[in-house]
């Protein structure tokens, strides 16, 4: 069976990795089917933040096949919609504790990490000066001029199988 460490693992930066498995108490719970809420004390990384920090994961069907893991984090590179070791630490966490352990080998999963709405206000930017990579941002905070939200296509965020 296929971890969410196998899948998903290579968008994150081996330090964040590395500060994941370091990092102090980690504790989820599961409120309903395809949801975990995470909480992380003790993690050290640059541009995290201080903690406890707050993760809120969710798995639905993508409408082009597959699943789709959408991420919160309260970590200042997850309200920027970046991957962090703080996400990086629940995912272990969800791993070794079986949930969401019932997705199929087979089925794709894309992971979106949304970034929070007031993330530029408080002013939370990605971790140095370049642009992120175009596979890993969170959504817009807002509808386009003159088209329904029905209408606007998004793209996956990162796709692993």
């Amino acid at each position: 069976m296929a971890t969410l460490e196998q899948r998903l693992f290579h968008l994150f930066d081996r330090s964040d990795l590395d500060a994941a498995r370091a990092a102090g108490a980690v504790r989820v719970s599961c409120p309903r089917v395809g949801q975990v809420s995470g909480t992380v004390d003790g993690v050290v990384g640059e541009g995290i933040g201080a903690g406890p920090h707050s993760v809120s994961l969710e798995l639905s069907a993508c409408r082009r096949g597959g699943m789709t893991l959408e991420a919160r984090c309260t970590s200042a590179r997850g309200r920027s919609g970046h991957p962090c070791p703080v996400l990086a630490a629940v995912l272990l966490e969800v791993d070794r504790r079986g949930r969401l352990s019932g997705i199929h080998d087979n089925t794709p999963i894309t992971l979106h990490i949304v970034a929070a709405d007031n993330a530029d206000e408080e002013g939370d930017t990605p971790l140095g000066d370049e642009d992120p990579p175009e596979a890993v941002h969170g959504e817009s905070g807002g509808d386009a001029e003159g088209i329904e939200p029905e209408a606007i296509e998004e793209e996956p965020i990162v796709a692993a199988k």
